[in-house]
């Protein structure tokens, strides 16, 4: 008896499949046909949903921007502006890690660099469009005095992503350096 799903359900199980796929044997190995035996669908289901491989990763980088965009509504709390930028920075932290622990596989790195790439250039503007917003908060709270909140925010958010790729994540030094380059950008204004 044939299965009939929610178009949406069934596009998500694709994308769930094909992240799984990707994720055991790269990119290149992985077919559109092991994908739907996978499945245990057709073969033009896949392509009802996607034109082709690539479509279906812009899919999964959607994924893993929204989950991105999810933590820092679930963690970071309405609170002063200290209390904010540590949420942010644990957060950021820890989402980064995530994507690293996925998609950061030796075995895997070269043919999956795409997602990877993909994913942390979405995430980062994510990242940096949330800190913006708490630089700005730090402003109007008149704890920051700063000119270009946008530039700080990006050149922070690379750092803490470049930090956890190299493994260094102590949570509390990464948190004192991004204090210590905002307070020195209020002495110098």
């Amino acid at each position: 008896m044939r299965v009939t799903k929610d178009s949406e359900e069934r596009k998500s199980e694709i994308v769930e499949v094909a992240e799984k796929l990707f994720s055991e044997n790269g990119i290149g190995k992985t077919a559109v046909s092991a994908i739907v035996k996978e499945l245990n669908v057709a073969q033009g289901l896949f392509y009802y949903y996607f034109k082709s491989k690539d479509d279906v990763i812009d899919e999964i980088v959607k994924k893993y921007n929204k989950d991105f965009k999810r933590y820092f509504e679930d963690n970071i709390e309405e609170a002063d502006f200290e209390k904010q930028l540590d949420d942010f920075v644990e957060t950021c932290s820890s989402g980064f890690k995530d994507i690293w622990k996925k998609w950061g596989n030796e075995e895997n790195s070269k043919d999956i660099i795409q997602i990877t790439t993909k994913t942390l250039e979405e995430t980062k503007k994510t990242a940096s469009e949330e800190l913006t917003k708490i630089i700005n908060k730090g402003i109007e709270d008149e704890k920051l005095n700063i000119k270009s909140p946008e530039y700080y925010a990006k050149v922070i958010v690379a750092g803490i992503s470049d930090l956890i790729e190299q493994g260094l994540d102590d949570m509390e030094q990464i948190k004192e350096i991004i204090s210590n380059v905002l307070k020195k950008e209020n002495e110098d204004e």
